[in-house]
């Protein structure tokens, strides 16, 4: 059997306005989508720990980890971070998702859904 985190590769949806990195990794029919925290590195560095770290959920979930977007503006509300999540979902086609946020992430999700 392979193992679902193996050789996760980073990816990158792009708007009409931003760009945002992301990776996913299972091979679950559902989708479950983790909003980490903002920081100040990119969460993509740790993209095989993270996996590994919810290797329990890959039978059940593809799961995606999105970061923050790339082009950042002098200022950038919960709010405006909220919206360029949810049209980096439209983009992808991801829709009846599971939403899981973490420090800041959890103040994204219910404005991101």
């Amino acid at each position: 059997m392979q193992n679902a985190t193996e050789n996760i590769q980073i990816e990158t949806v792009k708007t009409d306005s931003f760009s945002m990195d992301y990776f996913r990794f299972g091979r679950g029919e559902k989708i479950l989508v983790i909003l980490p925290g903002l920081s100040v590195q990119s969460v993509m560095g740790s993209a095989e720990a993270v996996a590994e770290a919810y290797q329990l959920l890959t039978d059940d979930f593809t799961v995606y980890l999105f970061d923050r977007r790339n082009e950042l503006p002098p200022s950038y509300s919960v709010y405006e971070m909220a919206r360029d999540t949810a049209e980096a979902f439209r983009v992808l086609g991801l829709e009846n998702v599971c939403l899981f946020g973490t420090s800041q992430g959890g103040i994204i999700t219910p404005e991101a859904d």
